[in-house]
């Protein structure tokens, strides 16, 4: 199981802006290296989103998981 640490307002947030980063490279005419790194950020934004985990955080302790959000805790 996935220890998540991501809150629903954090996720919601993260997939607005990897769909938004989505959309913006799908609009360049063509693929330079700034599309590239956006198109890797966008797919980590948006698997953040699904997966309620950010190993980033993770590696810098954060928890934006609510009290009252059903997030499993970190071990």
């Amino acid at each position: 199981m996935i220890n998540q640490n991501l809150g629903k307002t954090e996720r919601f947030i993260r997939l607005v802006v990897g769909l938004g980063l989505a959309v913006w490279i799908w609009q360049q005419p063509e693929m330079g290296i700034i599309e590239w790194i956006a198109s890797i950020c966008s797919l980590f934004l948006v698997l953040n989103f699904f997966f309620s985990r950010c190993y980033a955080w993770d590696l810098l302790g954060l928890n934006t998981c609510g009290d009252d959000e059903d997030c499993h805790p970190s071990c």
